[in-house]
């Protein structure tokens, strides 16, 4: 199977996870803890957002 990120119009560094089905987006570091974040299209269509809840790992 291709590499989806391979063939992409936009080049994406190899440490991002993106789910572009919910436009969102997380890095994991060496420390293992996690940046996440919202695209910009995802802050657009969602307008304000209240909060988040992380799912526990597991």
């Amino acid at each position: 199977m291709p590499d989806p990120a391979a063939s992409s119009l936009v080049a994406l560094p190899a440490d991002l996870h993106v789910l572009i089905e919910h436009q969102v987006w997380a890095r994991v570091h060496d420390d293992g803890t996690a940046t996440v974040g919202v695209t910009p299209l995802g802050i657009a269509l969602s307008g304000e957002i209240y909060m988040c809840r992380p799912k526990r790992v597991g």
